[in-house]
């Protein structure tokens, strides 16, 4: 692997019967992938991923059933999956990102491959997201056509689902408690609808931007050990629940219709790098400090082209500088009287009429 090696991959592989490990990634192979390696039926692993080859993933499956690792992983290759691949009852990797694959995602693939990660993102499959089993722990299916709802049983059985910017609609599944569902979402810019389930609150990566979530965000989030939620250009409203977590390092709540007030002096958000609230509706007055930039255009209280935010921070940051200018002013006039009284009496001493006079 890593290397500059080019050419075609030669049918004479096909002969190397004992083989076991098939690294080839990150070359310069072009051409089809031969079908003779369809015949190392001791194959356990084969990385052909980052060449740029051409045709179609190969029907060469059926054998293999010691293969544990499959990449073709931006190979450029097109055409539809193909049904023999879910005889690799062993494999626990298969990654066929970045292609230009169409039609539809075999349903045998999650149902009855066991494969722990498929990584599917990056092509062109159309139709809907099949059922499936609990040994499947990660889903990767982004950037695709896929269309339809999302089966309970990904939903239940998977710990990372990535299915963003496809054509998904329908609801996130209602789980009864914070123990059910994906520890790392993304579901960002799809047409998801409905109400934000409490399950998101057991989740550490929650990006779901760019759909059509509405009601109020779950009053669990503030406690929950989220440590990246993107919920900006939904049309979520409501407030925004009391944050006092440990493990939250960005929020995105922009562009919804959130509304209340931000008291960031209640928040305990210690490890919090970044944030956006902006384009919603918060009341953001110099009593009730804000974290972030929470103008919306169509609020009332707020100069145009001003956040409110913005007013307050420059009116701390005028009176700091302003009494740090004070203070200069004040320390330098010290120093100066000091060096020019050095060495001086306090009083001048009386001459001889002075002291007579006395």
């Amino acid at each position: 692997m890593y290397n500059s090696l080019s050419g075609s991959l030669p049918h004479s592989l096909g002969a190397l019967n004992r083989l076991r490990y098939l690294l080839l990634a990150s070359n310069n192979f072009g051409g089809t992938i031969p079908t003779e390696l369809g015949t190392l039926v001791h194959l356990n692993t084969m990385l052909l991923g980052r060449n740029p080859l051409v045709g179609t993933v190969p029907d060469i499956f059926s054998n293999l059933t010691n293969l544990l690792d499959v990449s073709f992983y931006g190979c450029n290759l097109e055409g539809t999956i193909p049904t023999t691949i879910c005889h690799l009852s062993q494999a626990s990797s298969l990654n066929l990102n970045n292609n230009r694959l169409s039609g539809t995602i075999p349903s045998c693939l999650t149902s009855t491959f066991v494969s722990h990660t498929i990584s599917l993102s990056g092509n062109e499959l159309t139709g809907t997201l099949p059922e499936a089993v609990s040994s499947l722990t990660i889903l990767e299916a982004a950037d695709n056509r896929l269309t339809g709802t999302i089966p309970e049983s990904l939903w239940f059985s998977v710990k990372t689902l990535n299915l963003g910017r496809n054509a998904l609609t329908g609801t996130l599944p209602q789980a009864n408690s914070t123990v059910d569902g994906p520890d790392h979402l993304f579901l960002a810019g799809n047409r998801l609808t409905g109400t934000l389930p409490t399950a998101l609150c057991r989740a550490l990566s929650v990006l779901l931007e760019d759909n059509l979530f509405s009601g109020t965000i779950p009053s669990c989030l503030g406690e929950a050990r989220n440590e990246v939620v993107n919920l900006s250009r939904n049309d979520l409203s409501g407030t925004v629940p009391l944050l006092k977590t440990l493990y939250l390092s960005t929020l995105n709540l922009a562009d919804n219709h959130l509304s209340g007030a931000i008291n960031v002096s209640a928040f305990y958000l210690p490890n919090l790098q970044s944030c956006d609230f902006s384009q919603n509706c918060f009341d953001c007055s110099a009593e009730t400090w804000c974290m972030c930039d929470v103008h919306r255009s169509d609020c009332a209280g707020s100069p145009d082209g001003w956040p409110t935010t913005t007013i307050v921070l420059i009116t701390i940051a005028a009176v700091i500088g302003a009494l740090s200018l004070l203070l200069v002013a004040l320390v330098g006039g010290a120093v100066w009287w000091r060096r020019g009284h050095a060495g001086k009496p306090r009083f001048a001493p009386l001459d001889d009429e002075q002291q007579q006079a006395i």
